[in-house]
């Protein structure tokens, strides 16, 4: 799992790059900050990443609200949230890719009317 969790980090930063022009400094309408990255120990990533003055506002707004006590904290509980998302969505695309080999192999269940469908649907949980 660590190395997986690294790899994750590795693609982000990879996404990151793309904010930034060619010379690596920062892009006209971007504001830096810093966040911890997370890593396999408990040991943190200093990084420095751009964002563009709406989502700046947008940092500093949860921050001074109290939500979050750093703008590090809210960058990691976002990618936290987007990993999630991601393992997810690719948790539906494998259920919906099984059920498509199954409907080909004939292993469907007909079903007519809603309320068919919803019982089925209880049956299976």
């Amino acid at each position: 799992m660590g190395a997986e969790l690294l790899s994750q980090r590795d693609r982000f930063n990879d996404s990151l790059s793309g904010l930034f022009n060619g010379s690596g400094h920062r892009s006209e309408g971007l504001t830096p900050i810093g966040f911890g990255g997370i890593l396999k120990s408990n040991k943190r990533l200093q990084m420095n990443i751009s964002l563009t003055p709406e989502l700046e506002s947008q940092v500093r707004l949860k921050v001074d609200s109290g939500l979050y006590q750093s703008a590090s904290a809210l960058v990691e509980e976002s990618l936290q949230l987007l990993l999630k998302r991601d393992a997810m969505r690719q948790h539906l695309i494998a259920e919906v890719t099984l059920g498509a080999v199954q409907l080909e192999q004939g292993e469907g269940i007909s079903v007519n009317t809603e309320d068919e469908f919803l019982n089925l649907a209880r049956a299976t949980r």
